[in-house]
């Protein structure tokens, strides 16, 4: 087979290479499932919020709901349509534990349970008692509007706003008990059950997981 004079003589030029016809049918080809391009899963991070933890003192997750640790109790002697207001204080001094949990910087108090019941025989005419709970920070919650003949026993998972400090804290506040206008007044007897949350704050306010895990989480 003879050499291309083109690759020999360089004063021969190099002939066009010619491109070969394409030739297109048109089908109506059917695309099967197996066919379609599969859809790419997009992973990024998504900011998952880091919250607070409240202990009690026994060091149990969520514990503070279940139990009394400390108690106050008092009498009150009710005026018709007037307030009446008696001072809350621990019936043994506390030792809230704040050392107890490193990096744990507040504790909450948590009312539980609220009982009032009356000293008096007999009541000529009935009436209701609307009592309050004001705590040493001015913050008020209301107990129960009770009947002045009655006894009235009532639990709580309450937790108080205001942030105690001080370990040794005993004055916890006053009751405000409100007996409406032209019913009997009478003597009563009240108690009140606390128990205390720790708050343990998270180290970081944000965590990032990926989405699929975090939606695995959510469910």
């Amino acid at each position: 087979m003879a050499t291309p004079q083109h690759k020999t003589n360089p004063f021969v030029p190099k002939p066009k290479i010619k491109e070969e016809p394409v030739h297109e049918e048109l089908t109506n080809h059917t695309v099967t499932h197996e066919e379609h391009t599969k859809p790419y899963k997009l992973v990024y991070p998504v900011p998952v919020p880091n919250y607070n933890t409240l202990y009690d003192g026994l060091r149990s997750k969520q514990g503070w709901r279940y139990i009394s640790e400390a108690s106050a109790q008092g009498t009150v002697t009710t005026v018709a349509g007037s307030s009446v207001l008696v001072p809350v204080t621990m019936t043994q001094t506390p030792n809230w534990r704040l050392e107890q949990w490193p990096g744990g910087t507040q504790l909450f108090l948590v009312v539980r349970m609220f009982s009032v019941g009356p000293q008096t025989a007999s009541f000529a005419t009935q009436g209701e008692i609307s009592v309050l709970y004001l705590d040493w920070s001015a913050n008020v919650t209301p107990l129960g509007i009770i009947p002045n003949n009655g006894f009235y026993t009532n639990g709580f998972d309450t937790i108080l706003p205001a942030a105690i400090t001080d370990p040794g804290l005993a004055a916890l506040g006053q009751l405000s008990f409100t007996l409406n206008a032209g019913a009997t007044v009478g003597n009563y007897s009240w108690q009140l059950g606390f128990s205390a949350a720790y708050l343990l704050p998270a180290l970081h306010g944000y965590s990032l997981e990926k989405w699929d895990d975090h939606i695995h989480n959510l469910d």
